[in-house]
């Protein structure tokens, strides 16, 4: 997978945080709130800074890569 830009890596994981807290209980809950507990506001305290090009946490990586799987599939 190819880097993210810091805006995109921040979006990114701002989507998948409002999915986790829809969620009653879950294991990408618990970590999605473990990661922003730990990290405050800050995103350059977040797990997907410490990642090279901003790749971000499972959670991330497997949100993106569902939604490219859907772009390719929309296009004709």
């Amino acid at each position: 997978m190819d880097g993210l830009t810091r805006d995109e890596a921040v979006a990114l994981c701002r989507k998948v945080r409002e999915q986790n807290q829809a969620v009653v209980s879950a294991p990408g809950r618990t970590q999605c709130r473990q990661c922003f507990h730990l990290s405050g506001p800050d995103p350059e305290r977040t797990y997907m800074a410490r990642r090279s090009g901003y790749l971000g946490c499972d959670l991330m990586n497997s949100m993106r890569a569902r939604m490219q799987r859907a772009r390719t599939f929309r296009q004709p």
